[in-house]
């Protein structure tokens, strides 16, 4: 999605620990995405060689990397979709108690040469992410005074926002708190301490999957919406 908010966040973040800091394009067909989004958001991107893996390119926007880009097979039947990394001091652990509170271990920690360590994980409903640990040069996503093109929020939807808030709470020590969206009184916020970070809120449509959403920073609305069309 795209918003014209300023980030939610309410102070600084006193460390990068438990926040999104990181996001992904998988992609069915990278070269359209990168051509498409670009277009869109202005954003740059350099090739990095992931060898067996192939291309990764990593974006930026408004100075600061963000995400990257990387290539899926279209034959596995997944569309493309963006993937956010949670920061955590010790992605095995994390890894190991999801299972425990009845989440799913899709892909086990592997290492990034020169970034860290992650895993790819699945909620109790569904809605997949990835934990990471990382190491210290590491580049990570803006939390505060994000540029435009950059990502701004993250939104998890579910049919059972109990169960789905219950389990980030357990695996990451994620609080909630009443809802600060006008006009929406079920909304809830995932926080730590005085820090927001991302929302909570029940699908609308019966039967729509459980599903992170990644809204983008942009200067207009309007604009970007005619340029989507």
């Amino acid at each position: 999605m795209v918003a014209t908010l300023e980030s939610p966040s309410t102070t600084a973040p006193t460390t990068e620990k438990n926040r999104f800091v990181w996001y992904d394009l998988m992609s069915t067909d990278r070269g359209t995405s990168l051509a498409f989004f670009k277009s869109l958001f202005g954003w740059t991107s350099v090739d990095h060689d992931m060898g067996d893996m192939g291309s990764y390119s990593v974006l930026e926007a408004g100075g600061a990397s963000f995400g990257g880009v990387m290539s899926m097979d279209p034959s596995a039947g997944h569309p493309s979709h963006f993937i956010g990394y949670i920061c955590t001091d010790d992605v095995d652990a994390v890894a190991a108690r999801a299972p425990e509170l009845g989440g799913n271990v899709l892909y086990p920690p592997m290492d990034i040469p020169d970034v860290g360590r992650f895993a790819v994980l699945q909620d109790p409903m569904g809605a997949h992410f990835s934990a990471l640990t990382t190491l210290p040069q590491t580049k990570l996503a803006p939390a505060t005074d994000v540029p435009y093109g950059c990502v701004t929020w993250s939104e998890l939807t579910t049919d059972d926002t109990e169960k789905s808030g219950a389990f980030y709470e357990q695996l990451l020590g994620w609080e909630r708190k009443a809802s600060w969206v006008e006009g929406m009184p079920d909304y809830t916020i995932f926080t730590q301490g005085e820090t927001m970070l991302g929302g909570l809120w029940k699908s609308e449509q019966e039967g729509m999957p459980s599903a992170w959403t990644f809204y983008f920073n942009i200067e207009d609305i309007d604009v970007t919406a005619a340029k989507i069309a």
